[in-house]
This record gives C-alpha cells, sequence and structure tokens, in this order.
C-alpha cells in the first residue's frame, strides 16, 4: 500500500492482527511438530475431540516448562 492517510490509518489494525494470529498459531505448530498430530484418524468426533484437548493441555505445559522449571 502507497504512503497515506489510509495506509497509517490500517497499520495498527495489521499489527493487531498479526500479533494475534502468531499468539494463536503457536500451539498449532507445536502440536503438528512436537507431537506429530498432522492428520485426524477417524475414530469418532468424541475419541478426535477429547485427544486435541489433551494436546492443548499438554501445550500449555510445553510453553511454561522453562518457568515451571526455575
Amino acid at each position: 500500500m502507497a504512503d497515506g492517510e489510509l495506509k497509517f490509518l490500517t497499520q495498527p489494525i495489521d499489527q493487531l492482527k498479526a500479533r494475534l494470529r502468531a499468539r494463536v498459531g503457536h500451539p498449532f505448530h507445536i502440536i503438528k511438530n512436537r507431537f506429530g498430530h498432522r492428520k485426524l484418524q477417524y475414530r469418532g468426533l468424541k475419541k478426535n475431540a477429547a485427544q486435541l484437548k489433551m494436546f492443548f493441555a499438554l501445550v500449555n505445559f510445553v510453553v511454561a516448562k522453562d518457568a515451571l522449571l526455575a
């Protein structure tokens, strides 16, 4: 976008959106790469939901690992 008034008005909003995407995308990155969960195994909706909830609970421990070990 060329420099102008519109750019300066939308830039803070775009920065907030990018910050939110980074915060939300990080747990998914950990689940995919650390836990190897790339495809769903169709075992039933309840089992898939339970497995994903467990992964997100474990992500909290992975993210807070340094603080917990201190």
